[in-house]
């Protein structure tokens, strides 16, 4: 009976590349293979939203915005002249910095002692890719 799951998902597996999909193992293999060629494994998170999108605050000279990462808040302060800043709600602060290129980097443990792109700089990349120009 231990078989009859892992055939099924092989005749799974099979259909949809038959039918022109990409096999789970596929995409897994791809994702490996592009981690190596951008120099870091690429962590999946989940989920980032706009709460409040960000707007700006002139009594602080700075963008401010409240952003949903995994069901968790964060306040998002943006200063003119400052660095980024996402402030979980329970007081963790974690701050970005960003290079020539736009990149993202956060002062995070997961980024510091592992070198990957954390769920920070993923989730509030994405986060602002999505807001529409002004």
């Amino acid at each position: 009976m231990s078989r009859i799951p892992t055939i099924a998902a092989r005749v799974n597996e099979r259909a949809q590349r038959d039918a022109g999909g990409v096999s789970e193992r596929e995409r897994r293999d791809h994702a490996e293979r592009m981690a190596a060629v951008h120099g870091g494994p690429i962590r999946r998170h989940g989920v980032a939203r706009w709460l409040t999108r960000p707007t700006y605050d002139a009594a602080r000279d700075a963008t401010r915005g409240t952003l949903e990462i995994n069901g968790e808040r964060y306040e998002y302060a943006a200063p003119i002249g400052g660095e980024t800043t996402l402030t979980r709600f329970d007081g963790a602060i974690f701050r970005f910095a960003t290079d020539a290129l736009g990149n993202l980097t956060c002062d995070c443990h997961d980024t510091f002692y592992t070198g990957c792109r954390c769920l920070h700089a993923n989730a509030l990349r994405a986060a602002l890719a999505a807001l529409e120009p002004f």
